[in-house]
């Protein structure tokens, strides 16, 4: 299950792929932009937050957190910031979330750390979880500033304490954060393969290095 943004939904893509390829049923949940990402990959695609758009709500939300807002302007907002936000997307994708898990039934559910709605709804059926990461943040810190925003929901659903993730897959490299708990798992893009632009072939006499998104290779299931 992924947040309904288009750079939370691709790093599942390859992993869910996978998991459909070796025989098992996948079903990969997200809203807004995010079923049109997912969409390409054929994969069964719900949507569980349909017509949601995350651009009107953050703007709102930021409107009427100030501080919050310019700490995270200021480069100095850490957790706070995005734990406010994301919390409000889970409030609004919960409700569709359950109900798939209910009338899904499945055996594990896989979710990136700011789709706290997972969690919730794996809790409520006694589901193990595993968290599959997307950035340089720590994963479970990630999940921990949404989920601790999450206490009306928790309770509307029965669920007394987020569960700890079983696993909890790494795409960030070692050598970059540190040593963290869980597994390592290499980039596979979501997208098609594509041609190297020539100038990233040549040398440029010193270091160089590419920005962008990693997206996580095989190792679970959604």
């Amino acid at each position: 299950m992924a947040s309904p943004l288009i750079g939370h939904v691709l790093p599942l893509v390859p992993l869910a792929t996978a998991f459909r390829d070796a025989g098992h049923d996948v079903v990969l949940a997200t809203g807004g932009e995010g079923v049109g990402a997912a969409g390409p990959s054929g994969l069964p695609v719900r949507d569980v937050a349909p017509g949601f758009r995350t651009g009107p709500l953050f703007a709102r939300i930021m409107l009427t957190h100030p501080r919050i807002a310019r700490r995270e302007m200021a480069g100095r907002g850490g957790t706070e910031g995005v734990g406010l936000l994301f919390a409000a997307v889970a409030e609004r994708m919960a409700e569709d979330l359950v109900h798939l898990v209910d009338e899904w039934r499945p055996e594990i559910v896989v979710h990136e750390p700011l789709a706290a709605a997972a969690s919730v709804a794996a809790a409520r059926r006694g589901l193990p979880v595993v968290l599959v990461d997307l950035s340089l943040y720590d994963p479970e810190e990630l999940l921990a500033a949404t989920a601790t925003r999450l206490a009306t929901v928790s309770r509307r659903y029965g669920v007394d304490a987020f569960p700890v993730p079983a696993e909890v897959l790494r795409t960030a490299p070692r050598s970059v954060i540190g040593h963290r708990r869980g597994r390592p798992m290499r980039y596979v893009p979501a997208t098609a393969g594509g041609d190297l632009p020539d100038e990233l072939g040549r040398s440029a006499g010193r270091p160089s290095w590419s920005p962008g998104r990693p997206f996580p290779g095989r190792g679970g299931t959604c």
